[in-house]
């Protein structure tokens, strides 16, 4: 089903996005390179700084939170699919047990 040619060209894709997005970033590091001054109102806070490294930590920072908000649903369903997964390997094996075969028909090969 899955040969190493498809993880080539996978791969390759891969670098074509990687290198189109370093493109993308270096073109708006180069076009917004005035400085800016940050005021965290409510702390007393402020910084000056390149346009360009405010709104690259803001998508970084936004990305990271956003990532880890949405961590706990998926491992959630993860787990609850693991857990399907044995529920119905054991119910598999007690089929097989009580209709007097050897194992259970999983349905897999032993391939990877």
């Amino acid at each position: 089903m899955f040969s190493t040619e498809n993880f080539r060209i996978g791969g390759v894709i891969r670098l074509a996005i990687l290198a189109v997005m370093v493109v993308v970033v270096s073109l708006f590091t180069f076009a917004n390179r005035h400085w800016v001054r940050v005021d965290g109102w409510p702390l007393d806070f402020e910084i000056t700084a390149p346009m360009a490294v405010v709104v690259l930590l803001s998508v970084f920072f936004g990305l990271v939170l956003g990532s880890l908000l949405m961590s706990e649903p998926i491992i959630k369903y993860r787990l609850r699919a693991k857990r399907a997964e044995r529920r119905a390997t054991a119910l598999e094996y007690q089929m097989a047990q009580s209709s007097g075969t050897a194992e259970p028909d999983t349905g897999r090969t032993g391939k990877k």
